[in-house]
């Protein structure tokens, strides 16, 4: 989304910071402007809860945590509240220790996954002018039915101070900023000539604090005493999340969000008119919100996946298809049987370190391919490693199990971004993938038109990997298609032809990959390729006085609870009834006193964590 416009008041602007990959916020530290690279932030945290009937202890088993990146110090810090209203332990955010805000009470545990689910629209507001004159780009006024009704707007100042990073006197910046009776005006334009704002309606716009109900519920062990209050406490978070739930009896799962109800004839995935009779009709019921406890299959699993059949995402997540690295997490859960407390770790463990593509896609890339007496040596490296998909330096001796394939693999899935001696960009990063070869046959260059990314890899230096890729899907439908395997909600029409001529596509797809790989080593034979493993590895943000090294690449949590409950508070108790919660007019938060401490939570949260710098 673009910032509120800024004005041109004469004031000297500083020279704005780069804000990192996927415009990362920036924060003031001690030693000067912290990038916080948090693009991938909240896309890492997993979840597998495993039910009583699936594990060999008879109770249920649980293995889940959040990913707020890595830092030192870390922006997770562990804490244990006791008092009147609250019994928790956990982790919260470093400065917001009034709230346990993941972690477990006297006899349950919890924790979140993020959700991406669709509570964000984009409105188109028809300008008009208040004095009556022909409406244009510049007018002051927007029409609500047939009314001019004036933009509310305010110049919103902001002072830089200089850090010892960052020297000079401080400078003031001045941004104006409009706001219709939907939200914030991003932009200005035109619709068929005629002059429109638009607008970002968000349903937590102004009730940013309203979410501290539910963490105060979560940690109130008088009101936390079982899975379906539980869902009735995290009901009362706003904000898109999943929330997972175990004690000694049973797993649950809650959707949250404030979500709104679209009118009819109103695409979601569309801007919207402003019109009063495309206005959103209330928010989703609590009792209708993606939800289970103690699934038929046995267990629960959330690698940042989508919800629940039909359930909608928002606009910009691509990825919810056949192919997410939640997989990883059920074939090994489903594989292992009844399973103990050691065991469930390790199923996860394992997970962390598997290649999705590898372990998913390159097995129908090779079935396609064939035996090509041509390609044989590479064909035998790729089937090693389809056949052991990991990325990881078991031995340690400084190098994966299988570089030659790993190198191969990556190159002939995306290959890299050329330069020349000069460092210029003779050939962008992309330009050659098998992925846009098995749409290219029938889509030819509007392949590269396609949304998203073609992968999502560890080289970022996150950790995080594989999440949100729509691509891994696009290919395993049309490949499973071309091999005659089911494909449930097929795509309408074959683009990779048939298989003898899918199969000549990809053959000639990884002879140009092995050919670009060797050429980029100065080899002459694949088994002499390497894979410096170094280029996955994770570097912590350094966000105070002393730094931490390099960590070899692991897809998992930055905290994780393992949780095994054999017992729990006497049978009966019952929370409190919903009703009897009172709401204070201007923010709709409970009146309860542990709750007031969370919204002081959430305003030293908001001062000390998300303070940006223009």
């Amino acid at each position: 989304r673009r910032p509120p416009r800024c004005s041109a008041l004469p004031v000297p602007l500083p020279a704005p910071l780069d804000a990192g990959p996927g415009g990362a916020g920036v924060v003031d530290g001690p030693f000067g402007p912290i990038d916080l690279g948090l693009s991938n932030a909240g896309s890492m945290s997993n979840a597998l809860l495993v039910g009583a009937d699936r594990t060999s202890t008879g109770h249920p088993l649980v293995v889940f945590g959040p990913q707020t990146g890595y830092f030192t110090p870390q922006l997770l810090t562990e804490i244990s509240l006791r008092g009147p209203g609250i019994a928790a332990r956990g982790v919260s955010f470093a400065g917001t220790q009034l709230i346990v805000e993941l972690g477990h009470g006297v006899d349950y545990a919890w924790s979140a996954t993020s959700a991406s689910s669709d509570n964000v629209d984009t409105v188109v507001e028809r300008l008009c002018s208040t004095d009556g004159s022909e409406p244009t780009l510049e007018s002051d006024g927007y029409l609500v039915g047939a009314t001019c009704t004036p933009l509310d707007t305010y110049v919103h100042e902001q002072t830089v101070i200089p850090t010892p990073g960052g020297q000079g006197a401080p400078q003031l910046v001045r941004m104006q900023v409009e706001r219709t009776r939907h939200g914030i005006v991003q932009e200005r334009t035109t619709v068929d000539g005629v002059p429109v704002a638009l607008a970002m309606q968000r349903s937590t716009y102004g009730r940013e604090l309203d979410s501290a109900v539910g963490f105060a519920r979560i940690n109130d062990p008088d009101w936390t005493v079982d899975a379906e209050s539980f869902m009735t406490a995290f009901a009362a978070v706003d904000y898109t999340f999943n929330w997972f739930y175990a004690d000694d009896e049973d797993i649950a799962y809650f959707g949250s969000g404030l979500l709104p109800l679209r009118a009819p004839g109103h695409n979601p995935d569309l801007p919207r008119w402003g019109d009063p009779q495309f206005d959103w009709q209330g928010t989703l019921p609590d009792d209708e919100h993606a939800r289970d406890l103690n699934p038929a299959q046995g267990y629960l699993s959330s690698w940042n996946n989508k919800q629940a059949p039909e359930f909608s995402a928002a606009d910009g997540t691509w990825g919810y298809g056949p192919v997410y690295r939640s997989l990883l997490l059920d074939r090994r859960l489903e594989a292992a049987g009844a399973v103990d407390r050691a065991e469930l770790v390790g199923v996860l463990a394992d997970a962390t370190v598997a290649d999705l593509r590898a372990e998913v896609l390159l097995p129908l890339l090779l079935d396609v391919v064939g035996d090509d007496p041509a390609l044989a040596e590479p064909l035998a490296l790729l089937r090693a490693w389809a056949a052991d998909p990991y990325r990881v330096d078991r031995d340690r001796d400084g190098a994966y199990s299988h570089p030659q394939a790993i190198v191969l693999f990556d190159e002939w899935w995306e290959s890299r971004a050329v330069t020349d001696s000069e460092g210029e960009a003779t050939a962008p990063a992309g330009e050659h993938s098998v992925a846009k070869d098995v749409l290219r046959g029938d889509l030819g260059d509007l392949v590269d038109l396609l949304p998203k990314s073609l992968d999502d890899h560890p080289r970022l230096g996150v950790g995080s990997a594989w999440n949100n890729v729509a691509w891994y899907g696009y290919v395993s439908k049309e490949l499973r298609r071309v091999l005659g395997q089911p494909v449930t909600a097929p795509f309408s029409r074959p683009y990779c032809g048939t298989l003898p001529e899918c199969r000549a596509t990809l053959r000639a797809s990884l002879a140009a990959a092995v050919q670009r790989v060797l050429d980029a080593q100065g080899v002459d034979d694949v088994s002499a390729l390497t894979y410096d493993k170094s280029e996955d590895n994770i570097a912590p943000v350094t966000a105070g006085l002393v730094g931490t090294r390099e960590i070899d690449w692991q897809n998992r949590p930055t905290f994780q609870q393992v949780v095994a409950f054999t017992a729990s508070r006497a049978a009966g108790a019952t929370p409190p009834p919903v009703q009897a919660t009172r709401q204070l007019a201007a923010t709709g938060v409970d009146g309860a006193a542990p709750v007031l401490a969370v919204v002081g939570l959430v305003l030293l949260s908001a001062a000390a964590l998300l303070r940006r710098r223009p």
